[in-house]
């Protein structure tokens, strides 16, 4: 028994909502109205967050209880970026579930825990798992939860502390292998296990050739053969999907409800045989541990897999090809295996070792090597980014800094400056197109309108937006005649800081 039995088993991704900007108004309403249909037909997981679908998910989700009926399945997020006492959590929560309008929920989400390292930091007394206790305690949530793109054997021992209550993974034809001890883990555990990313990105929609092995008699096209696949898996309960239309929500809900001839272990053995047998594919089965100079070969080969398909997510459409694939390939690791490398020097010493255990016969010295080349073109490393923001930021306590605009890049810079370089001394303050967290706080940063840049006069504005960043400048390049410097956090051949 796990907390998701008898729940609907497709969840609504609120990320991929039909708006287009913070006042897109009639996005929002069209949103609202495509999640209140959701939960009318039976939908009761909605993972929502403040900074999805240019930071208006929950408004639009507020919008949908008021169309429709509020349910109190939804995620209630805290970042651990952020949030670092009990009353952070807390306090998190509570301000959740106000701008949602409900005052309970039933899953609070320990959101992206990237390393079993960092779980146990919330652990520690006065920590945010004291927060999420007292949460529970007065019910105010039911579940403690957590999501993660760790590494399989990290996962693993977060699920073996019997902390959680249920955990969200990304897992879907592509990476599916490599979960296997995950999803064992938590069924012998009765941890509740979701499914977020089912469909590989976009990738697996986009490439139905290549994916046709997973479509059995019973499925109408590849992206519902995926995700029934995905469903098929007996401890995964709930497949998350982003959704963005009608269209997609129907298709959507009649793939986890249509009544299918071929049972999931049928469907198993057929798909698994298939994935087994792709020629230049790594399954993800890790026989190539053990580098003798610790490169994370099975994380590069997984994330590689992509290289085989065109890009699809079209947030980074904009760009060349070759970044794109950078993005794939460099990004990934990042998001999926928490791994930057420390600096692009190719420390392969062509052992041999990991080609010779490797059950697919892939040429892994030949990628390694082109991976860091691709890192390299990047600036992809810990000490690129050391570098970067030494030359940007002047820490010096009668120095300002602004952010443009707020949201989690910003928090994820200060963390990782704190982290890797030395404590602010300088102040802090953010700018944001968005009428609705002007004059709010930030995680101790407080959030001005971009008319208020002369008044503030920050030494220097970084651009964290990795999209509308050249957007941005031509809107606020007119302050640096007042002296004010403004610099791009990524410049075209680099890569987003987050995907």
């Amino acid at each position: 028994m796990t907390i998701f039995d008898n729940v609907f088993p497709l969840g609504f991704g609120t990320n991929r909502l039909p708006i287009k900007s913070a006042s897109d108004e009639e996005g929002i309403e069209k949103s609202a109205n495509l999640i209140a249909d959701a939960i009318r037909a039976g939908v009761e997981f909605i993972d929502v967050t403040n900074t999805y679908s240019r930071g208006k998910a929950m408004d639009a989700v507020k919008r949908a209880f008021e169309i429709y009926k509020p349910i109190d399945g939804v995620t209630v997020k805290m970042r651990l970026s952020a949030d670092k006492t009990a009353a952070d959590a807390y306090n998190t929560a509570e301000s959740i579930l106000k701008q949602l309008g409900i005052s309970h929920a039933k899953y609070f989400y320990f959101w992206s825990v990237f390393t079993y390292e960092e779980y146990l930091q919330t652990l520690k007394p006065g920590g945010v798992f004291e927060g999420a206790l007292r949460l529970k305690k007065e019910g105010i949530i039911d579940n403690i939860c957590f999501s993660t793109h760790a590494i399989p054997n990290d996962i693993v021992k977060m699920l073996e502390s019997r902390n959680f209550d249920a955990v969200t993974i990304s897992m879907n034809l592509l990476n599916s292998f490599s979960f296997n001890d995950v999803l064992r883990t938590a069924d012998d555990l009765d941890i509740g296990v979701a499914v977020m990313n089912p469909l590989g990105g976009g990738i697996i929609p986009k490439n139905p050739e290549y994916f046709s092995f997973a479509k059995g008699s019973d499925d109408r096209d590849v992206p519902e053969a995926a995700l029934r696949y995905v469903l098929a898996h007996k401890p995964i309960q709930i497949a998350l999907s982003g959704i963005s239309s009608h269209e997609e929500l129907q298709r959507n809900l009649e793939a986890v409800s249509m009544e299918v001839e071929e049972k999931d272990e049928e469907r198993l053995n057929r798909v698994n045989v298939s994935i087994s047998g792709l020629e230049n594919f790594c399954v993800g089965c890790n026989y190539c541990s053990g580098c003798p100079v610790d490169i994370p070969v099975m994380a590069i080969m997984r994330c590689r897999n992509n290289l085989q398909f065109k890009p699809a997510d079209q947030n980074y459409a904009f760009l060349p090809e070759y970044v794109q694939q950078n993005i794939y390939v460099c990004g990934k690791i990042e998001q999926d295996f928490s791994v930057l490398f420390e600096d692009t020097v190719n420390p392969c010493i062509k052992c041999g070792k990991c080609e010779h255990n490797c059950t697919q016969h892939l040429n892994i010295i030949d990628a390694v090597a082109d991976t860091y080349k691709r890192a390299e073109y990047s600036n992809w490393s810990r000490q690129d980014r050391i570098n970067k923001l030494k030359e940007i930021i002047d820490n010096t306590p009668d120095n300002t800094i602004g952010i443009y605009p707020s949201g989690i890049t910003s928090s994820t810079i200060r963390r990782f400056y704190e982290d890797n370089i030395e404590q602010f001394k300088c102040k802090i303050v953010s700018f944001d197109s968005n009428p609705s967290v002007w004059g709010s706080d930030d995680n101790g940063i407080m959030v001005y309108s971009p008319d208020d840049i002369l008044d503030v006069h920050p030494d220097v504005i970084i651009i964290t937006s990795y999209k509308f960043k050249n957007e941005i400048y031509e809107n606020i390049k007119k302050y640096e005649s007042y002296g004010i410097k403004i610099v791009k956090l990524s410049d075209d051949n680099e890569l987003p800081w987050l995907l």
